[in-house]
């Protein structure tokens, strides 16, 4: 075992308990395990999107432009906040939403890679992901108007109903490059996009011929390659001591996918109640259960990214059976009656650090 000389952490926070009260974004911490006298090569490239921040370490080629990749990177991150940011007006998404039912919409191909990957794990989740929530997501404040000092009152049932009513993936078609609305459906990509956003920086840095580096979003990371040690990279997974003490929480990877998805991400209180912005298709509420954050890694971030939804909203129980019906590797962290306790499937013993 290599000997390494710094430890820098994404996320400094000393507990679990503490990450929950500062609301971060990214709950899971990058370890930038750099060794003594690493390769200068290296470079950290960072900017602003999606209303968070992005992260990428790679290792350039001799006399590759940092500026050119970085500028390729905003540029790339631009056109795909314009297909389905729902917090531009003038987006592909936020102009579909607008459509009347029975009209049609000529969209790009930003927008069918992420629709088509949305119709797979909404299919293989059985509805428990799902993108038509947008109507309940701006009701319970999470949308692009909301303001939570704003926040007055939770909707009612009625209101509940009426948004539901708005919902239904299955009645979106797609046919080629044109979708069309059957139904008063307002679509919602905020658990998906992110991902997508991170596989195509990947590519970018593919186009550069940049074969080792580490792509994150707000949590969302791909890896390629090898760190600045040179070896795996190491993502640490955000986790109280307590289960620390008791489970790995560091993940291993070369070539890998991975996404987390938190109920502690975005949120607000009314009357001491907590309300998350994970929306339950079924009951169109915020989710109450006791899990608490699911890490997953799969073919590709985006699918990483939207198994990781569809797990929270089902729950410990439900949502670890179907991850291991499926074959997922996932990791999950959830409230006991002493405290947080952690479990993972099989397939996810392969990218754990496991101490000897």
């Amino acid at each position: 075992m290599k000997t390494y000389c710094s430890m820098i952490s994404a996320a400094n926070v000393r507990s679990f308990k503490q990450l929950l009260k500062a609301s971060l974004i990214i709950q899971v911490s990058l370890l930038f395990l750099l060794g003594c006298g690493s390769s200068n090569k290296y470079v950290n490239i960072s900017g602003a999107t999606m209303g968070t921040t992005y992260h990428v370490t790679a290792e350039l080629l001799k006399g590759a432009s940092q500026v050119q990749i970085q500028a390729a990177i905003d540029r790339r991150l631009r056109e795909i906040n314009q297909s389905m940011s729902t917090y531009i007006d003038t987006s592909k998404i936020s102009e579909f939403n607008r459509l009347p039912v029975g009209q049609s919409l000529p969209i790009d191909d930003d927008f069918v890679d992420v629709f088509q990957v949305s119709r797979k794990i909404y299919d293989m989740s059985n509805g428990a992901f799902n993108p038509s929530v947008g109507a309940l997501v701006d009701l319970w404040g999470f949308g692009p108007e909301y303001r939570m000092q704003d926040t007055a009152k939770i909707p009612s049932d009625a209101d509940i109903a009426k948004a539901r009513a708005e919902m239904g993936f299955a009645d979106i078609t797609l046919d080629g490059k044109v979708l069309t609305k059957k139904t008063p459906v307002h679509l919602d990509f905020s658990a998906v996009a992110k991902g997508y956003a991170v596989d195509e920086i990947a590519e970018v840095l593919n186009q550069f011929v940049i074969t080792n580096f580490m792509v994150e979003i707000g949590g969302e990371v791909s890896t390629r390659g090898n760190s600045p040690r040179g070896d795996y990279w190491r993502i640490a997974i955000e986790a109280p001591d307590k289960v620390r003490e008791k489970y790995p929480t560091t993940l291993n990877l070369h070539e890998a996918s991975i996404a987390t998805s938190g109920d502690y991400r975005n949120y607000y209180e009314v009357d001491g109640k907590r309300y998350t912005h994970i929306i339950d298709p079924v009951s169109g509420r915020p989710v109450t259960h006791g899990l608490t954050s699911v890490t997953v890694i799969a073919d590709d971030v985006a699918q990483a990214d939207a198994w990781a939804t569809a797990l929270l909203v089902l729950g410990e129980d439900a949502g670890f059976q179907l991850a291991k019906d499926v074959g997922l590797a996932i990791y999950m962290i959830y409230h006991t009656d002493g405290g947080l306790d952690a479990k993972y499937t099989e397939a996810m013993k392969d990218y754990l650090l496991i101490k000897e």
